[in-house]
């Protein structure tokens, strides 16, 4: 595995929240954002400092990227990413993990329902340990108490669901022509809003990417705005590939203009200064015994909007998984009984088979830089 951390600051412009989306013109700015890695150490130094913009049909730059390594001391101005590429050793593309803009889509309610699970945890991880009270403070929780929409929401079930609507956008063609992922489904929380689940649907019908998210109430000035993700896993089908993303120990912060302009500029990255080394995370999986399980998949809900094709090897996993409570890649192959052979002895002068083993793409935190590993491992 080859998890990584960093420390996030946002710099909103007014307004905040969705309103910006309507108010601002297309090309104009909505916020920044600065990452300052930590880990792993050959990450740690490196920073990145993002722009986002409001786009339309003729401003259609999204993002825009600085980039800061200690090995070359130097802020590099980034290439944007293309939208359909994914994140290296990672399920999710860039419009996953940076948002899609509603008016490119189309929107069909089908329905409503309840969730009662989005991001689940393996019988060997009955705890973990969380920055969820906005005073650097880590607390350990029982993952069994964790709730979809945090403790503080005060529209549950009787049974502690959360009641969604379903809702259908496909890629409008002008917009989006030949789009990777020309239909998706969400679920919506009903009185937010807030996204807990996502279905990603290919070109040729089939699923092809799960989302799924606990979230938290960040921001209680906003209302049912504040609203933000604490986990979320992406599960690639056809590869049958998982990351994640954890959020915990967020602040509210107020920053001055004289901050603003110190901060949130290229420039400062060269300073190699962090801002706050007080923002701890232990949440994240240390080994894989105890990363998350593939999202459930409901298969009776929606059957036919839904088209449930995975490919044998996967829905085997799936089933080993659902049984065993965790993760499950192999699968036993089932005992085949033989006669009895006496072995024949191998030459003396043969030498014994070495069998190389290419490493195993594994989730890296969506904001963490690091070199991929390149020399293989060699097992006698």
């Amino acid at each position: 595995m080859n998890p990584g951390k960093s420390v996030t600051f946002m710099d909103y412009l007014e307004p905040q929240g969705v309103a910006a989306e309507f108010a601002k013109k297309p090309g104009e700015e909505m916020y920044r954002y600065l990452n300052q890695n930590t880990f792993p150490p050959d990450a740690e130094g490196s920073q990145r400092m993002t722009i986002r913009y409001r786009t339309d049909h003729e401003h259609v730059k999204k993002e825009e990227s600085f980039f800061y390594s200690p090995s070359i001391r130097r802020v590099r101005h980034q290439v944007p990413f293309r939208r359909q590429d994914k994140f290296p050793n990672q399920a999710q593309t860039t419009d996953d993990a940076t948002g899609r803009d509603a008016w490119e889509y189309t929107w069909k309610l089908i329905g409503t329902d309840v969730l009662s699970h989005t991001v689940r945890f393996p019988v060997t991880r009955p705890t973990v340990v969380l920055g969820i009270k906005g005073d650097a403070t880590l607390h350990e929780v029982r993952t069994a108490d964790l709730r979809l929409m945090g403790e503080a929401y005060p529209h549950y079930t009787a049974t502690g669901g959360v009641e969604c609507y379903v809702v259908e956008a496909r890629a409008r063609a002008e917009w989006l022509p030949d789009y990777y992922a020309p239909r998706i489904l969400y679920w919506l929380e009903k009185h937010s809003f807030y996204p807990l689940r996502m279905e990603q649907y290919g070109t040729d019908g089939k699923l092809a990417m799960v989302e799924t998210r606990i979230s938290e109430m960040f921001n209680p000035a906003l209302k049912e705005r504040g609203y933000g993700p604490l986990f979320v896993l992406y599960w690639d089908i056809p590869s049958d590939l998982m990351s994640y993303n954890i959020r915990d120990n967020h602040r509210l912060k107020h920053w001055t203009a004289e901050e603003t302009e110190a901060f949130f500029n290229p420039d400062f990255m060269r300073r190699q200064w962090y801002l706050d080394l007080s923002v701890k995370s232990q949440a994240g999986v240390s080994h894989p015994d105890l990363f998350f399980l593939r999202p459930p998949l409901d298969a009776d809900k929606f059957p036919n909007l839904r088209p449930m094709q995975l490919p044998a090897e996967v829905a085997a996993r799936v089933d080993a998984q659902e049984k065993a409570g965790r993760l499950v890649f192999e699968i036993e192959p089932l005992a085949v009984e033989t006669a009895a052979v006496k072995p024949s002895p191998m030459p003396q002068s043969e030498p014994a088979q070495r069998v190389v083993v290419a490493p195993t793409a594994l989730p890296v935190d969506a904001y963490a830089q690091q070199k991929a590993p390149t020399a293989p491992t060699t097992v006698r």
